[in-house]
């Protein structure tokens, strides 16, 4: 998987050949085709790979049962900057994702592990959200809408960094999260 992912990242999803993948690997490509039929074969199960290990990062960071406020906080930051992992690529693997996402219409595979992988962070912040309302450090909110929106922003602002090339992207989209969003959010408002 690891080298897989490596090739995916060196050579993008349409220039990528088994032979790419194999010299990553550093083994034969016989072996690659032992366990998998197709190319895409071998991306659908990398992919499921990188989402797995990218949730991994995540909830080692995010913890719900912390205060909800903070919880909240680190699960943007983790979410538009990446996990505190120097050995992970935050930026490589997001370019790999939206080459995933890119073919998604076509493969229920790569959909289904998209699907799974938007419903659990939903359901993260969800949790971060109804327990900061309970708390009353959140206005009362439809949480469920509000982590379908708060997900849905911080990846827009990946995607704009990303196929725009705009580091600037990050700072503007928290900006705005802080300022249209958690600050209003907040029972005491921000800061």
């Amino acid at each position: 998987m690891e080298a897989a992912y490596r090739a995916l990242c060196a050579h993008g999803y349409d220039d990528l050949t088994m032979r790419d993948i194999a010299d990553e690997f550093e083994k034969s490509r016989g072996l690659i085709h032992y366990h998998y039929d197709t190319k895409a074969d071998l991306l659908a199960a990398v992919f499921e790979w990188m989402v797995d290990r990218y949730e991994e990062r995540v909830l080692a960071e995010v913890d719900a049962g912390d205060d909800p406020r903070q919880a909240l906080e680190a699960f943007v930051d983790v979410a538009i900057y990446g996990p505190d992992d120097p050995a992970f690529d935050h930026w490589a693997f997001f370019a790999a994702l939206i080459e995933f996402r890119s073919r998604a219409h076509r493969d229920e595979r790569t959909r289904a592990a998209l699907q799974g992988s938007y419903d659990r962070a939903v359901g993260i912040l969800e949790a971060i959200l109804e327990a900061g309302i309970e708390e009353g450090a959140f206005r009362e909110v439809d949480a469920e809408a509000a982590a379908h929106f708060l997900f849905l922003a911080t990846d827009a602002i990946r995607v704009r960094k990303i196929t725009e090339g705009n580091d600037e992207a990050l700072a503007q989209g928290r900006t705005a999260l802080d300022q249209l969003v958690l600050e209003p959010l907040y029972v005491d408002g921000g800061g």
